[in-house]
């Protein structure tokens, strides 16, 4: 009950602050969201290359005799 107390009080208070806390929250979980998109496709794409890599026939090499 406390906290929530508070949390009005600095409301009241400072609306303005709590705007720029709220955005650069917003910001920094959107940097978040962007670089889990990042490592998640750059993840798939390694996933993917090994995947191929399977596939590739493999180097002959010639036989000696």
């Amino acid at each position: 009950m406390g906290d929530l107390a508070m949390l009005q009080w600095s409301f009241d208070r400072d609306p303005e602050g709590m705007k720029t806390t709220l955005e650069s929250v917003a910001a920094v979980l959107k940097d978040v969201e962007i670089r889990r998109s990042i490592r998640d496709a750059a993840v798939a794409e390694a996933a993917q290359g090994r995947r191929l890599r399977h596939l590739r026939p493999a180097r002959r090499v010639p036989c000696p005799i």
